[in-house]
């Protein structure tokens, strides 16, 4: 048995244990009021997209999701990251620095990957390099 009180006319109630959570009429008042007893759980996430949010990492697939869209978006991948990071930082601090990583991965990438083209567009390139000679005296 569970003893309580009405929390609006103080009332001291007895019920049996298989009532724990659910709302009796007082006795007194007449008023609704819900049998405590056991704690209750956190509720679960209802889909796989809250648990992604309220997980505070990456997975390994959600990093290569996140490098893979860094490196379509090549003009705006690091302001991206960076904004993500600020707006993540607060929250999910780990997982802000792992896009923020992924970003930066990716643009790295285009930088070594557009050094290599400029090296190696030299030799292959047809024309001569200009020559300067110094202008004929009259």
């Amino acid at each position: 048995m569970i003893t309580f009180k009405c929390p609006e006319c103080g009332e001291e109630m007895e019920v049996s244990d298989r009532k724990v959570g659910m709302e009796v009429e007082c006795v007194k008042c007449g008023e609704m009021v819900e049998v405590p007893g056991k704690v209750r759980k956190k509720p679960r996430p209802t889909s796989q997209f809250q648990d992604v949010l309220t997980r505070g990492h990456l997975t390994m697939v959600e990093f290569l999701l996140a490098i893979l869209i860094a490196f379509m978006l090549p003009g705006c991948n690091i302001f991206i990251g960076v904004m993500l990071y600020f707006i993540l930082n607060d929250k999910y601090p780990t997982k802000a620095h792992q896009i923020l990583q992924a970003a930066s991965i990716a643009f790295f990438f285009y930088l070594i990957a557009g050094g290599c083209l400029w090296c190696i567009s030299g030799p292959l390139n047809r024309e001569p390099a200009p020559v300067f000679r110094p202008a004929p005296r009259p």
